[in-house]
């Protein structure tokens, strides 16, 4: 059986906003994650009803709820709200009403645990049940569950235990989804609100062009009082961060050269100055404990913090997230002739 983290990062999500949290409520009690997943091109599984089905893709959301009984991780992927993929053309109006769910995947475990860094963790019993609005309902991977007890690595009491999971799940979950979708969203509700009035993710993430072993809190310099504070500054993503690792060069690269540069949203506008694509960049992945919020995206330290994970990402591999203006894309195909942008 395999162990899998509830943040995804089998999937590559494990730069993403993560949050996990205990909820106990008339009607959940367990764990809740919430991953949210800003970039990346969708995927997509086909189903006999609801036909192309997105599994994954920006803006999407996904839902993890654990509940105290039972041995499931009940996944929920939510479309961006209200961005419905056009090709659902037989999407009910009722999903419509609220978060718009696109499947829920729902896995069979054997128990729950928790990592070094207190990232969740599942270990997958191989039986799964996935069910879309439009009423697709499937039993997936009972080969690779047949197939494990066969060859002893599961018992009899684990086999028999996993099927009987698998009908609660047909009968609790698929045979009113509608129902589930509205339970669902209550819980969202609750998840969303918690996150609303500063419940924190499990990471953080920091950007700089430096490798550092230890953050400390260094004196900004930015556009407001609340962009000038001495601390350290972190974003609930690698992507809102990598503007700050862009290892962006004055031009010339002397006394007297220009740089100036905007960003948003990940995105970098260089109006003077190059990329130098041979540096590094760094991001930093951080625990929040210190943090605190100060606007819809920014978090600060004013404490020195030990990073849980240092990413080294080359200038050349952060191109695509930056617009260069005409003088600045001279600029740099100047320096890099042989690597125009």
């Amino acid at each position: 059986m395999k162990k899998k983290r509830l943040n995804r990062d089998g999937w590559g999500f494990q730069y993403f906003p993560y949050y996990q949290m205990r909820i106990d409520c008339d009607c959940f009690h367990g764990l809740i994650c919430l991953l949210r997943i800003v970039e990346g091109e969708f995927n997509y599984w086909e189903m006999p009803n609801a036909g192309r089905v997105a599994v994954c893709g920006e803006g999407m959301t996904w839902l993890h709820l654990i509940p105290d009984a039972g041995k499931r991780v009940i996944t929920v992927k939510y479309f961006r709200d209200g961005d419905v993929d056009s090709m659902r053309t037989n999407y009910p109006s009722w999903a419509r009403e609220e978060f718009c769910p696109s499947l829920w995947y729902v896995d069979v475990m054997e128990n729950l645990e928790y990592d070094e860094q207190g990232i969740a963790v599942y270990v997958d019993k191989y039986l799964d049940v996935i069910f879309t609005p439009e009423g697709d309902v499937k039993v997936d991977d009972r080969d690779e569950l047949d197939d494990a007890y066969e060859k002893g690595e599961l018992t009899q009491s684990q086999y028999e235990e996993a099927l009987a999971e698998g009908e609660a799940i047909l009968k609790e979950l698929c045979e009113d989804i509608p129902a589930t979708a509205k339970w669902c969203a209550e819980i969202r509700r609750i998840v969303e609100q918690k996150i609303m009035n500063g419940y924190k993710p499990m990471y953080l993430f920091h950007g700089s062009t430096l490798r550092f072993d230890r953050l400390e809190p260094q004196q900004a310099h930015g556009a407001c009082d609340k962009e000038s504070l001495r601390a350290i500054y972190a974003a609930e993503s690698l992507r809102e961060v990598i503007p700050f690792a862009l290892p962006l060069r004055w031009y010339p690269d002397e006394p007297g050269g220009k740089r100036s540069f905007s960003c948003d949203a990940g995105k970098t506008y260089v109006e003077q100055g190059y990329v130098d694509i041979n540096r590094m960049g760094y991001v930093y992945r951080v625990k929040p404990d210190t943090f605190q919020k100060i606007d819809e995206w920014q978090w600060i330290s004013e404490e020195a913090v030990e990073p849980l994970e240092v990413l080294a990402i080359p200038g050349k591999n952060m191109l695509h997230t930056v617009t260069f203006s005409k003088e600045a894309r001279e600029s740099q195909n100047r320096m890099f002739p042989a690597n125009e942008v």
